[in-house]
């Protein structure tokens, strides 16, 4: 997509400028409907003054809806610049949309303006990428065993295997997100899966309780073999 610049000369104290926009083309990918872009507005001029930020269409011929600033209107002193969010919806029916972004000064007067214009493309991601998603893999079955002296002594270590597993299971989506011959809005999807989880990197030195295990049953035994004496 081209991008189309409007900025018509003014004189000013200085010198002639233009109000700065960065980037002034863009695209990316979205999961929803709705995608945003960080723009950087610039105040080239030696005073203080008030743009103003709105969303067009991509001929630049009239403001567009479904589509929002987070600073329509900001006043920037001589040579600062400050980052706007700009954020539009996309059409469930279409996989992609493009506005134009125009920022202009608010209180010069004039039958020419110095207007600066971008376009910026958000593309709604594939149905295989947004219809149905994979839980994040499990860390394994979870639980661990722990023991506790008589002096509060306390080991645990999990029960985990440190070594690559199975996970399998089903996940579901929404099949309105996307095209689908035959499908009706809300209409569900599920599909089973299986994958094999490797940990990459070497094996951390896993906690080994037994020893301390071992050393308190025996602690113990001594003690009940000592009461058997006292008792006797």
């Amino acid at each position: 997509m081209a991008v189309s610049v409007f900025v018509a000369a003014m004189l000013v104290a200085g010198g002639a400028a233009a109000q700065s926009l960065s980037p002034m083309r863009a695209a990316g990918d979205t999961p929803s409907d709705i995608k945003g872009f960080r723009l950087t507005i610039g105040n080239p001029y030696t005073t203080s003054m008030i743009f103003t930020v709105t969303p067009m269409n991509p001929e630049f011929t009239e403001p567009v809806g479904g589509a929002v600033v987070t600073a329509p209107e900001l006043r920037l002193a001589p040579g600062a610049s400050r980052p706007v969010i700009v954020k539009f919806k996309i059409d469930p029916a279409f996989k992609e949309r493009t506005i134009g972004v125009c920022v202009q000064p608010k209180d010069l007067e004039g039958p020419i303006l110095p207007r600066v214009c971008g376009t910026y493309v958000g593309r709604r991601l594939s149905a295989a990428a947004e219809g149905i998603l994979l839980p994040s893999p499990p860390m394994g079955p979870g639980g661990e065993d722990a023991i506790t002296t008589s002096e509060g002594v306390r080991c645990s270590q999990s029960i985990n295997s440190s070594g690559g597993y199975l996970d399998f299971g089903v996940a579901g989506g929404d099949l309105s997100n996307y095209s689908v011959p035959g499908s009706s809005p809300g209409q569900q999807s599920a599909i089973g899966y299986a994958r094999i989880i490797v940990p990459l990197g070497p094996s951390p030195k896993r906690l080994d309780c037994a020893r301390l295990y071992d050393l308190e049953i025996a602690r113990l035994k001594a003690e009940i073999e000592m009461l058997k004496v006292g008792l006797e």
